[in-house]
């Protein structure tokens, strides 16, 4: 049965291709181990809209908000910790997944929702509607990340971790700096 939800969760991640121009993919894989518990997808059209797909499978996930973001740097030796902080080109303080890009990191995706073990969760982020949020819709004025170039996800980790973002409410440095999310559960470098 745990295969067959697995084999959805990929399933589902792989039917929204077809709609964007670029895709930028990789599995999470726990922290200092290495076992791949999940898959990540970022999808996007420049100027159209974007989208987030999480998915994992892990019996070990507590239930409940885990804090999901993008950091500086590549991962290595299935080490979570050399991922650096929150990818933040622009220097601003933390914040949450949508509003104007002064608001948050460019790393800064907010929360992904565990239930009995599993993530399956889409972001999505359309342009050019102003902004907002309806859900897991976010209404942004521009493209909310970059696929290519100089500021470009590719290349950098992305970090699922052990508790819940706080999104930059907490009213703390750590608040500010990372969402205090706690530590780093699974990670991958995005090709």
């Amino acid at each position: 049965m745990l295969q067959l939800l697995i084999f959805a969760a990929v399933l589902q991640l792989a039917s929204t291709s077809h709609k964007y121009d670029q895709i930028a993919s990789c599995h999470l894989r726990l922290h200092n181990h290495g076992k791949k518990i999940g898959k990540v997808a970022f999808y996007s059209t420049p100027g159209k809209g974007q989208e987030v797909k999480v998915a994992v499978s892990y019996p070990k996930v507590s239930d409940g908000k885990h804090g999901f973001h993008v950091h500086a740097a590549p991962v290595t030796e299935n080490n979570c910790l050399t991922t650096g902080g929150h990818f933040n080109p622009d220097g601003v303080d933390h914040g949450a997944a949508g509003g104007p890009a002064s608001s948050h990191h460019v790393g800064d995706f907010g929360n992904v929702d565990a239930e009995d073990g599993f993530v399956l969760t889409t972001l999505n982020f359309i342009v050019g509607q102003g902004t907002g949020t309806n859900g897991d819709k976010f209404y942004v004025e521009e493209d909310r990340f970059a696929l290519e170039g100089e500021n470009s996800l590719r290349g950098r980790a992305v970090v699922l971790h052990a508790g819940t973002d706080d999104l930059g409410l907490g009213g703390d440095n750590g608040s500010r700096k990372t969402g205090n999310a706690g530590s780093r559960l699974a990670c991958c470098t995005l090709e």
